[in-house]
C-alpha cells in the first residue's frame, strides 16, 4: 500500500509500471520488456498418437465358478450412536470394498468384503448429513485378491518346489508330507 502511494506520483506510474532505482534489476516484467509487441503467436503442433485400449479385467470371470461368501464389516452396537446428537444410527446400505480368495487345501472359496454404512436420521432432518463406517481389516497385499491362506499356500508350494529342485545325493529327504530331515546349514553340503 505504501509502495503504491509513493509510485503513483512518479513519472513511471503513467505507463502502469513502478519506477526502478538505478542499479536495481527488474525481475518481474522482463518478459514484457523483451517481447515484440506485434510478433505472431507461435503454433505448436503435437504429433498424433494412439492410446492403448484398457485391458479387460478377467478376475470376475475367473472367480465366477467358485462359491462366494459375503463378510459384512459393521459397527458394533455401542458405536451406532450419532456423535453429534446422540440418536441411534440406522443402516443406509453397504459398499463392496474388495474380493479375496481363500485357499483351503483342495477347496477354493471367494470372499467378498462389504462395509455397512450408517446414518443419523435425526441429523438428516436438520440438514446435517452424518455417516459412520467401520474400519476395514487390512489385506495381506494391498489391491490384491490374496488372503492369508492363499499367500501361505503359495509360500508352501514354493518351499516344496525348491526342495524338489535340489540335486540328488545331498541327503535331503524329499517327502512332500514331512519337513526337511536336515537343518538349513546342511543344505549346501553334500552328504558324507
Amino acid at each position: 500500500m505504501c509502495w503504491r502511494s509513493r509510485s503513483s506520483s512518479s513519472a513511471g506510474s503513467q505507463r502502469g509500471s513502478p519506477e526502478i532505482a538505478d542499479g536495481q534489476l527488474n525481475l518481474f516484467n522482463e518478459a514484457e520488456v523483451e517481447a515484440k509487441r506485434n510478433a505472431p503467436e507461435p503454433c505448436i503442433e503435437v504429433p498424433a498418437h494412439q492410446r492403448r485400449k484398457k485391458q479387460k479385467d478377467h478376475t470376475a470371470e475367473l472367480l465366477a465358478k467358485f462359491p462366494h461368501e459375503e463378510r459384512l464389516i459393521t459397527l458394533p452396537e455401542e458405536e451406532r450412536i450419532c456423535k453429534r446428537c446422540g440418536t441411534a444410527l440406522t443402516s443406509m446400505g453397504k459398499e463392496k470394498i474388495r474380493t479375496e480368495i481363500e485357499f483351503i487345501p483342495a477347496k477354493v472359496k471367494v470372499i467378498d468384503y462389504y462395509r455397512e454404512s450408517f446414518q443419523c436420521l435425526a441429523c438428516r432432518k436438520e440438514a446435517h448429513f452424518s455417516i459412520e463406517k467401520p474400519a476395514m481389516p487390512q489385506p495381506v497385499i494391498a489391491k490384491s485378491i490374496a488372503s492369508p491362506s492363499s499367500v501361505a499356500h503359495v509360500m508352501v508350494q514354493k518351499y516344496h518346489d525348491m526342495r524338489d529342485a535340489l540335486p540328488t545325493g545331498t541327503g535331503v529327504e524329499r517327502d512332500r508330507h514331512t519337513a526337511l530331515a536336515c537343518n538349513a546349514g546342511q543344505l549346501g553340503h553334500p552328504a558324507r
